[in-house]
């Protein structure tokens, strides 16, 4: 209760800042035209809506915004979003925490992500190695858009938390142009050159009626980390005495040094002002050398790791390294019915991804003295994931001129992802595979009734059902055949929504709303290992043996939000207090008896999440404006769960309860050319990967990157610093740590310069 209360008083305590600055600003002259903040369109709410009309915990960066900031993937803006958090660990392993509600945000494979990541419409999330999501960096991207809360109703499972929306540019019927952009820098301690090129052209091919638009582009970006596995003493001695061949000691360095080459073409057919047709084609190679990882051991430094060669038994072996190719086609065809537009959106992923690991770390202890282990290192994993989906959505939008209007859509979904890893520990193979079919049918809504010119409700539904198949399954290397396992639910969840606009400057709004996440079927265990006393219960459990089913897990959100315009639109400030329910938490539960050594994953367990956000963005001057975004995540189980050590009150693991960011730019004229400064902090409170809050605490700090550019005609010009003051903080501990545990570090401060040709 006092927590609640303490919520509250803050939240009140941001309203009377914002109303006390409004008060204070009173006394300015009166804004022009050119002053007021420029508006943003989105489409969270699957139809354009202006995001200050937009009754949800919206956040929206556009274009300009994202090439001031030097925006270029999700780790550069996430962790500046209120309520949000990212735990980057290298391409389609990335995990997304919003308003707290995670358990492991790593651990995506079995469990699932809570957040899920689009492209437009479509979906980009549990398709690589391991369940993570492919990073399409923001190239002539229009806007990203950051759901938070349940979005169940419109975006289904996968985003009980909530969803992010990278929308890229469309197409200009009008205008030939295009724009050329080189970037180069240099990124500190074991860092070292960094390059971009990147290419959009536009050409309207039919003046008004059809248009083509292409982007490419070219990141190299160094690595940070040395591998000292050859002249670490202390490494050297505990791999001897383990019996590994020195000829797989090396020291390298350039770890996670990476390459993204892609590129997107977007065709946009449009004969009259009914009918328009879209097709889009988009594909992203990466190579990462290395994982950009640190080994938290003592004798090695903050950028240091040891690792040894992965052995040629490992899909081709060498060293570390992490790969990803993606394809993705979409036809997105609109027609305007004057009471209705109708849009029907067809998209075709492939998706391929790799990853070598040497994970001899997490067996060895330095300077060991124990020798029974002796033969069964290197212990080289090698996982590749091959995945192909379909998805269809065909939408009705209404444009009445009534009260009333609708959203009303069918949505399918086919996914097979075929998964193989080799995992061999001595001469050992102990390697699984499996085939993963997933299929999804929905039909969801929502309707909207406008009482007055003040007052409007909305409802909204999702009636669902899943088959989750697991077919051709493996261990030991192939040699035992497993049965195949699946699973099938439905389900509805709702939403419900009170928006109340006293005038055009002020919205308030209170809504309830769900979510879910996919259960999956889980494998019999082998009952000679796990059930010696065949009871049909895994040893030391209550679970079962076989039969067992991962059932989805669900939220349930309660939001109170308002949106305030002042000063003539110069002055914008967005607030929200929430709390989430969360239900049949899905746990991963370690197993130690005998020879039955495992994870079970069960539904266990209760969590609620509360939290206050606040967004506020400041046109000072016709030249100056000023942002601040910030949060407070209290988010903790309600439940004993001590199947993963838990008790009523731990706080859930993966977010910071404080997270501040703020922004400073002014633009002016130099020598009759237009220019730019740009300053941003973001601080990031510290957090733990585990409830018990026992190890080291990561984040718990700031960060602050510069930029400054300057227009000349065509050509235009830009320095930037990216973590000026060199924070080497931790953003990620390794939740399987073992002797050596694994962490991510910051990127070291990174100076760079670009120039932009525009015709």
């Amino acid at each position: 209760t006092n927590k609640r209360k303490n919520l509250l008083a803050t939240f009140v305590t941001m309203f009377a800042a914002g109303a006390t600055t409004q008060g204070a600003m009173a006394q300015t002259d009166s804004a022009t035209e050119q002053s007021r903040i420029d508006e943003i369109v989105v489409t969270a709410s699957k139809r354009e809506t202006s995001l200050q009309d937009t009754a949800m915990s919206i956040t929206a960066i556009g274009n300009k915004e994202i090439g001031r900031r030097g925006l270029v993937g999700m780790a550069d803006y996430l962790p500046t979003i209120p309520g949000v958090s990212m735990v980057d660990r290298g391409p389609g392993r990335s995990g997304f925490v919003m308003r707290g509600i995670s358990t492991n945000p790593q651990s995506t494979l079995r469990l699932g992500n809570t957040v899920d990541v689009y492209l437009g419409d479509i979906p980009l999330t549990g398709n690589s190695t391991f369940g993570g999501t492919v990073d399409i960096k923001l190239i002539d991207t229009e806007r990203v858009e950051v759901l938070r809360g349940p979005q169940g109703t419109l975006y289904g499972g996968g985003s009980l938390a909530g969803a992010i929306r990278n929308i890229p540019v469309a197409p200009d019927l009008q205008q030939f142009s295009g724009t050329v952009k080189a970037d180069y820098s240099v990124t500190g301690e074991q860092g070292s050159d960094n390059n971009k090129i990147e290419a959009i052209i536009n050409v309207p091919i039919i003046e008004n009626e059809l248009a083509v638009r292409i982007a490419t582009y070219r990141h190299e970006n160094s690595g940070y980390i040395d591998n000292v596995g050859a002249s670490n003493l202390g490494y050297i001695t505990a791999v001897n005495a383990l019996g590994i061949d020195d000829a797989l000691l090396v020291d390298q360095d350039d770890r996670g040094s990476d390459e993204y080459v892609g590129g997107r073409i977007t065709a946009l057919w449009q004969p009259n002002d009914k009918f328009k047709a879209k097709l889009t084609y988009l594909t992203q190679d990466i190579e990462q050398d290395g994982h950009p990882e640190v080994q938290l051991r003592e004798g090695l430094g903050d950028y240091e790791q040891t690792r040894i060669l992965v052995s040629d038994l490992v899909l081709g072996g060498g060293s570390e390294r992490l790969e990803d190719d993606i394809d993705i086609f979409n036809v997105e065809l609109q027609y305007d019915l004057s009471w209705a537009s109708v849009l029907s959106s067809s998209s075709w992923t492939d998706e391929s991804s790799l990853m070598l690991r040497d994970l001899s770390a997490n067996f060895i202890t330095p300077f060991s003295e124990d020798d029974s282990l002796s033969g069964l290192v290197p212990f080289p994993q090698g996982a590749k994931t091959d995945a192909e989906m379909f998805i269809q959505e065909l939408r009705l939008t209404s444009q009445l001129d009534g009260p009333w209007q609708y959203v009303a859509g069918l949505y399918y979904r086919d996914l097979e992802r075929v998964f193989d890893q080799t995992l061999f520990l001595g001469a050992t193979n102990l390697g699984n595979g499996d085939i993963t079919n997933i299929t999804q049918k929905a039909v969801f809504g929502e309707l909207s009734y406008a009482i007055n010119e003040q007052l409007k409700i909305t409802l909204g539904g999702r009636k669902f059902d899943y088959t989750v198949d697991v077919s051709g399954r493996f261990r030991d290397g192939g040699t035992t055949q497993l049965p195949s396992i699946d699973s099938t639910e439905d389900g509805t969840i709702a939403k419900a929504n009170i928006t109340y606009e006293p005038n055009d400057d002020f919205l308030f709004y209170v809504q309830w709303s769900e979510g879910f996440r996919f259960g999956v079927p889980l494998p019999d265990l082998p009952a000679n290992n796990c059930d010696v006393d065949n009871d049909g219960l895994i040893d030391s459990t209550n679970f079962p043996i076989s039969g067992r089913s991962l059932e989805s897990d669900r939220t349930e959100s309660f939001e109170l939000g308002g949106k305030f315009s002042f000063q003539d639109s110069r002055l914008i400030v967005n607030a929200s207090l929430y709390q989430t329910d969360w239900k049949d938490i899905p746990l991963s539960v370690s197993v130690n008896t005998g020879l039955c050594n495992t994870s079970v994953p069960v539904n266990g367990g209760t969590a609620t999440s509360q939290g206050v956000e606040l967004e506020a963005r400041y046109r000072v001057s016709e030249n100056l404006e000023v942002t601040l975004a910030t949060s407070y995540v209290e988010a903790e189980l309600t439940s004993d769960v001590p199947d993963i050590g838990g008790v009523d009150g731990d706080r859930l693991p993966g977010s910071p309860r404080y997270n501040v960011a703020t922004g400073l730019q002014y633009e002016f004229d130099l020598a009759g050319y237009s220019a730019y400064l740009r300053g941003d902090y973001a601080y990031i409170g510290g957090f733990y990967n585990n409830v018990q809050e026992s190890g080291i605490e990561v984040g718990n700090y700031g960060l602050l990157s510069v930029s400054a550019g300057m227009d000349f005609e065509q050509w235009s010009i830009g320095l930037s610093a990216a973590n000026l003051t060199n924070q080497n903080n931790l953003t990620w501990i390794d939740t399987f740590g073992g002797a050596d545990a694994r962490a991510s570090r910051l990127r070291p401060r990174t100076i760079g310069l670009n120039v932009n040709y525009h015709f």
